[in-house]
């Protein structure tokens, strides 16, 4: 049961954020897989509209990816749903993820003050495990409008 209650608000976020005409609506094709507490996975086929000019998915796109599915876990990881603000996201990019294959996105939140919050996450292909990038996200929780 818990878990169903955690997929359900995983997935309310996600429809709340890439409702928007914003620029979060490009996420728009991922989808939330599971979650829990101050987790999060979420999975994303690579399309034409994801890709640079080599058909690789963009680096923008991934650190995007990243943003999002970072502060979906840390909105779970406290009774405040903490979105935060972003001071800091560093993305290392290691093997390319190519056009039609499915990526993972796996993030945890590591540390949350009084202030900062500090969120990992691990992109991976979702049919051979390779790493295609890590990062490391901070974001600024304190404060009133740092909450939905």
């Amino acid at each position: 049961m818990a878990s169903e209650i955690t997929l359900k608000f995983f997935q309310n976020v996600i429809k709340g954020i890439t409702a928007s005409t914003g620029f979060d609506s490009c996420m728009k094709k991922m989808t939330i897989v599971s979650g829990g507490v101050g987790h999060c996975l979420a999975e994303m086929k690579v399309e034409q509209e994801h890709v640079n000019k080599r058909g690789t998915l963009h680096g923008g796109c991934i650190a995007t990816l990243v943003d999002i599915v970072s502060t979906i876990a840390l909105t779970s990881a406290s009774e405040e749903h903490l979105l935060g603000v972003s001071v800091e996201l560093s993305v290392s990019y290691l093997k390319p993820a190519m056009l039609d294959q499915v990526v993972q996105i796996d993030s945890k939140s590591v540390k949350i003050g009084k202030n900062l919050a500090f969120l990992e996450a691990v992109v991976k292909n979702k049919e051979n495990g390779d790493l295609i990038a890590t990062a490391k996200h901070t974001k600024f929780v304190g404060g009133e409008r740092s909450r939905i």
